[in-house]
């Protein structure tokens, strides 16, 4: 009798992925996933320079206002009614040290030869609210207390917190500037009582009220400052009245005054500024840490501009403690700044605290992290 074939018919070939396959399909899709995040990203930052951007140019913007007007102001003299060109370019710029404070020490006290003015007293009782310090505490208290102590206002944050300050304090219409600004825009991020304008990363955003190293010759992109004095001179002192201009009877001066602009500075996406904001963060040839800047320290003579409210500051990278003399860094009586660049540091000057190098330095490479900051300079040239 036949047995029938019971062997089952063989299945049908079942499609399937090798392991190859599979491999090579999830290196397509995390590439593509790397690729739209990429963009997601680079959009995101786009949109958040795109509106620092805007921030800074507002704040700009309300600066400038009162920026001019000191200009032509009348000034308060407590000194004879017959006040020399001279004098007057030092109360001037006293004037705009107090009404435009970019650290702790710019609150100092004025000599007695000139009053405080209105905005200033403003500064002093808004610290004192901010501070809870008792109404009837005095200004010379108040200055004692946040100011000289230290231990209420810390410094960390200062050239952010005094920009804050001062629109604060500018009355626009029936408000104030911080009326433009929504609550993102505004916070405490060292959470010391004193607020910040803050930029589309949440950093605060810093002002410098003279930064004479911020100029385009010396390596700042798009920068609208000049140190050729003889193409922009300053423009509060019309006269050349300044002892920097050339005056045989003060040889050590070389620097001709040229005209300068508050700076508003965002960091940018890597949150690293890269610039000098004062001297106690550089470091000499020799490794000798740097004084901070205190324009505070006035002296009633205007005559010796050096030590009183100098916007020109600078020091020499061989030796920290003093400003250039025409005996140091090489340098002569009225050399050019830009021909001895690599020889000094001034305030706004591009610095890598890192590396320890500038930007200008033949011996330095360039520094990439500077280049990604938002100023109100590069806003205005664009």
């Amino acid at each position: 009798m036949h047995q029938p074939d019971i062997r089952t018919k063989p299945r049908p070939h079942r499609a399937s992925f090798t392991l190859v396959e599979l491999l090579v399909a999830l290196s397509v899709a995390a590439m593509l996933s790397a690729m739209t995040l990429t963009a997601m990203w680079s959009a995101r930052q786009a949109a958040a320079e795109a509106r620092t951007r805007s921030i800074v140019t507002k704040v700009n913007e309300l600066l400038l206002m009162q920026w001019s007007e000191v200009e032509s102001r009348r000034l308060a003299y407590v000194v004879t009614p017959i006040v020399a060109t001279r004098q007057r370019l030092f109360y001037l710029r006293q004037m705009m040290r107090l009404e435009f404070p970019d650290r702790k020490s710019a609150l100092l006290a004025p000599v007695a030869a000139s009053q405080r003015t209105a905005r200033y007293r403003g500064y002093l009782r808004t610290l004192a609210q901010v501070y809870n310090l008792p109404s009837t505490t005095s200004e010379n208290a108040i200055i004692n207390r946040v100011i000289l102590q230290g231990d209420l206002w810390t410094p960390q944050l200062q050239h952010a917190e005094c920009l804050f300050l001062i629109l604060a304090s500018t009355r626009i219409d029936d408000g104030n500037a911080l009326d433009y600004f929504s609550d993102t825009e505004v916070g405490d991020t060292d959470g010391d009582g004193m607020r910040e304008i803050l930029d589309a990363w949440g950093n605060p955003i810093f002002y410098l009220r003279w930064a004479p190293g911020y100029v385009s010759e010396m390596g700042v992109p798009e920068a609208t400052q000049t140190a050729d004095g003889k193409v922009a001179p300053d423009g509060f002192d019309p006269l050349h009245v300044d002892v920097r201009w050339p005056d045989p009877a003060i040889s050590q001066y070389f620097i001709r005054p040229y005209q300068l602009y508050p700076l508003v500075i965002s960091a940018g996406r890597d949150g690293a500024f890269d610039i000098i904001f004062d001297f106690d963060n550089v470091v000499d040839t020799a490794g000798n840490r740097g004084a901070p800047v205190i324009y505070g320290a006035e002296q009633a003579n205007p005559g010796n501009s050096l030590t009183a409210n100098n916007p020109y500051v600078m020091r020499c990278r061989a030796n920290m403690s003093n400003s250039v003399p025409a005996d140091d860094c090489g340098m002569s009586t009225n050399s050019s700044i830009l021909a001895n660049y690599s020889k000094i540091f001034m305030i706004g000057m591009p610095w890598d605290t890192d590396s320890s190098h500038f930007l200008g330095d033949p011996e330095s490479p360039l520094i990439d992290n500077f280049e990604d900051n938002i100023s109100n300079q590069q806003a205005q040239v664009n």
